[in-house]
């Protein structure tokens, strides 16, 4: 079984979608001064990667439940539409939570494009190429 197959089989799982939008929301609510500021974490603009693999992966384990469901293939679409849309608003959402609730983090514009990046050309193009690589079942 290869990792793409494993990711595949593991994404149609609900609990995994649910797990990984817990985590994403706890990173995100974590104050400024639990995040580590030295050795890995002191690489500029790592936290725009942060933001990608979280939201791509939303995207990506939300896909892949919803792509499991017996659906109709126009229903699927919009559910599929509606999962990118949930996943860039809930990064904006995010960032104002964070400048206004979160002690030591702030408002990040670049954070918002990292976000919709991850959405849309991490977590949406892995599962269509998943879905025609056929290791997506």
């Amino acid at each position: 079984m290869t990792i793409f197959r494993l990711i595949g089989d593991l994404g149609s799982k609900l609990w995994v979608a649910i797990t990984w939008t817990i985590l994403t929301l706890v990173l995100l609510c974590l104050p400024g001064s639990a995040l580590p500021g030295k050795g890995i974490f002191s690489i500029p603009h790592l936290d725009k990667v942060a933001h990608i693999i979280l939201f791509g992966n939303f995207v990506l384990f939300w896909c892949l439940y919803a792509g499991s469901r017996k659906w109709t293939s126009v229903t699927l679409y919009y559910i599929i539409i509606y999962i990118v849309l949930i996943s860039i608003n809930l990064g904006i959402a995010m960032e104002f939570i964070q400048l206004k609730f979160i002690p030591n983090r702030g408002f990040d514009v670049w954070d918002i494009v990292a976000d919709g990046l991850g959405s849309v050309g991490v977590g949406l193009l892995l599962w269509r190429k998943g879905r025609q690589w056929e290791w997506i079942r």
